[in-house]
Protein backbone atom coordinates (compact mmCIF):
# COMPACT_ATOMS: atom_id res chain seq x y z
CA UNK A 1 0.00 0.00 0.00
CA UNK A 2 1.05 3.56 -0.75
CA UNK A 3 -0.81 6.67 0.63
CA UNK A 4 -0.93 10.08 -0.15
CA UNK A 5 -2.36 12.89 2.57
CA UNK A 6 -3.02 16.20 1.20
CA UNK A 7 -3.00 15.54 -3.02
CA UNK A 8 -4.70 19.12 -3.69
CA UNK A 9 -4.58 19.46 -7.28
CA UNK A 10 -3.32 15.79 -8.13
CA UNK A 11 -0.06 16.62 -9.66
CA UNK A 12 1.96 13.98 -7.24
CA UNK A 13 -0.31 11.54 -7.22
CA UNK A 14 -0.92 11.26 -10.76
CA UNK A 15 3.31 10.65 -10.40
CA UNK A 16 2.97 8.09 -8.00
CA UNK A 17 0.05 6.66 -9.42
CA UNK A 18 2.26 6.24 -13.31
CA UNK A 19 5.27 5.05 -11.36
CA UNK A 20 3.04 2.38 -9.63
CA UNK A 21 1.86 1.41 -13.03
CA UNK A 22 4.60 1.26 -14.66
CA UNK A 23 6.61 -1.06 -11.96
CA UNK A 24 3.85 -3.26 -12.75
CA UNK A 25 3.66 -4.76 -8.91
CA UNK A 26 -0.06 -5.01 -7.41
CA UNK A 27 -0.30 -2.07 -5.10
CA UNK A 28 -2.94 -0.20 -4.01
CA UNK A 29 -2.70 3.47 -3.69
CA UNK A 30 -5.02 5.69 -1.01
CA UNK A 31 -5.16 9.40 -1.15
CA UNK A 32 -6.47 11.73 1.43
CA UNK A 33 -7.55 14.73 1.35
CA UNK A 34 -10.51 17.13 2.17
CA UNK A 35 -10.61 19.26 -0.89
CA UNK A 36 -11.89 22.29 1.17
CA UNK A 37 -8.82 23.62 1.95
CA UNK A 38 -7.76 26.01 4.99
CA UNK A 39 -6.25 25.17 8.31
CA UNK A 40 -7.76 22.07 10.56
CA UNK A 41 -9.15 22.13 13.84
CA UNK A 42 -6.95 19.30 15.25
CA UNK A 43 -4.08 20.76 16.81
CA UNK A 44 -4.22 23.93 19.06
CA UNK A 45 -1.30 25.77 16.17
CA UNK A 46 -3.79 25.69 13.42
CA UNK A 47 -6.85 26.85 16.09
CA UNK A 48 -4.61 29.53 17.56
CA UNK A 49 -3.87 31.07 13.55
CA UNK A 50 -7.43 30.44 13.05
CA UNK A 51 -8.22 32.68 15.49
CA UNK A 52 -6.20 35.44 14.99
CA UNK A 53 -7.01 35.66 11.50
CA UNK A 54 -9.59 37.51 10.05
CA UNK A 55 -12.74 35.66 8.22
CA UNK A 56 -11.69 37.39 5.15
CA UNK A 57 -8.15 35.58 5.27
CA UNK A 58 -9.75 32.51 6.56
CA UNK A 59 -11.65 32.91 3.65
CA UNK A 60 -8.28 32.86 0.86
CA UNK A 61 -6.59 30.75 2.96
CA UNK A 62 -9.19 28.01 2.38
CA UNK A 63 -9.36 29.13 -1.12
CA UNK A 64 -5.62 28.94 -1.79
CA UNK A 65 -5.71 25.36 -0.93
CA UNK A 66 -8.83 23.61 -1.61
CA UNK A 67 -9.36 21.73 -5.11
CA UNK A 68 -11.66 20.31 -6.96
CA UNK A 69 -12.22 16.53 -6.52
CA UNK A 70 -13.84 15.99 -9.88
CA UNK A 71 -10.81 17.52 -11.48
CA UNK A 72 -8.63 15.19 -9.72
CA UNK A 73 -10.34 12.16 -9.50
CA UNK A 74 -10.93 12.64 -13.60
CA UNK A 75 -7.10 12.86 -14.01
CA UNK A 76 -6.94 9.87 -12.04
CA UNK A 77 -9.48 7.59 -13.75
CA UNK A 78 -6.76 5.47 -15.56
CA UNK A 79 -5.18 4.16 -12.57
CA UNK A 80 -7.78 1.81 -11.02
CA UNK A 81 -6.04 1.00 -7.74
CA UNK A 82 -6.19 4.74 -6.61
CA UNK A 83 -8.96 4.97 -3.62
CA UNK A 84 -9.96 8.29 -2.53
CA UNK A 85 -10.88 9.21 1.17
CA UNK A 86 -12.53 12.74 1.45
CA UNK A 87 -12.35 14.33 4.38
CA UNK A 88 -10.33 15.14 7.23
CA UNK A 89 -7.65 13.08 6.86
CA UNK A 90 -7.42 11.86 10.77
CA UNK A 91 -11.16 11.00 10.69
CA UNK A 92 -10.86 9.13 7.59
CA UNK A 93 -7.77 7.05 8.94
CA UNK A 94 -9.20 4.30 10.81
CA UNK A 95 -10.32 2.91 7.58
CA UNK A 96 -7.26 1.51 6.84
CA UNK A 97 -5.49 1.26 9.91
CA UNK A 98 -5.53 -3.19 9.58
CA UNK A 99 -3.43 -2.23 6.36
CA UNK A 100 0.54 -1.89 6.02
CA UNK A 101 2.17 0.83 4.29
CA UNK A 102 5.47 1.02 2.10
CA UNK A 103 5.56 4.59 1.31
CA UNK A 104 3.08 7.53 3.07
CA UNK A 105 3.58 10.62 1.20
CA UNK A 106 1.93 13.46 4.04
CA UNK A 107 1.31 17.01 2.10
CA UNK A 108 -1.23 19.08 4.08
CA UNK A 109 -1.52 21.72 6.02
CA UNK A 110 -1.64 20.24 9.71
CA UNK A 111 1.09 22.08 11.65
CA UNK A 112 1.04 19.61 14.88
CA UNK A 113 -0.57 16.18 14.14
CA UNK A 114 0.89 13.38 15.41
CA UNK A 115 -0.10 10.81 12.35
CA UNK A 116 -1.61 7.18 13.27
CA UNK A 117 0.01 5.76 10.06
Amino acid sequence: NFAECGCWWGHSTWVLAKMIKNSGQDINFHVFDSFEGGLSNFCEKDKNLARNLTKKEIDVEKKLFSSDEGFVRNNLKEFNFVKFYKGWIPERFKEVENKKFQFVLILCDYLNYSFPI
